[in-house]
């Protein structure tokens, strides 16, 4: 059984744009975890509040945009990697009949 070039090309392109996925999640958590921190810092800074600070609502701001943004990277995970199983299924079923 050989694969062909352009196959072996475009599964290099998926696991790519996969590892990308991967990489920005994780970046995106980094980031998650330094705005939990620097709110805690600014809460104790600020003696508990019982109205945000400015720093402290920007922060929390922040904070809900990088949860977004991790969603929505979530979802195209799983979108890839459903999106991949269905073509491994669809090729699957052909390549074993020719050994």
């Amino acid at each position: 059984m050989q694969i062909s070039p352009q196959k072996g090309e475009k599964e290099l392109v998926r696991l790519s744009r996969v590892g990308k996925l991967h990489v920005d999640s994780a970046a995106l958590g980094l980031k998650k975890e330094r705005l939990f921190y620097l709110i805690g810092k600014e809460y104790v800074k600020a003696n508990a509040p019982e109205k945000p600070t400015p720093q402290l609502d920007k922060f929390l701001s922040e904070l809900k945009k990088a949860d977004k943004e991790q969603e929505n990277l979530q979802v195209k995970m799983k979108n890839f990697s459903s999106t991949a199983s269905k073509k491994e299924s669809k090729g699957s079923g052909n390549s074993k009949t020719s050994e």
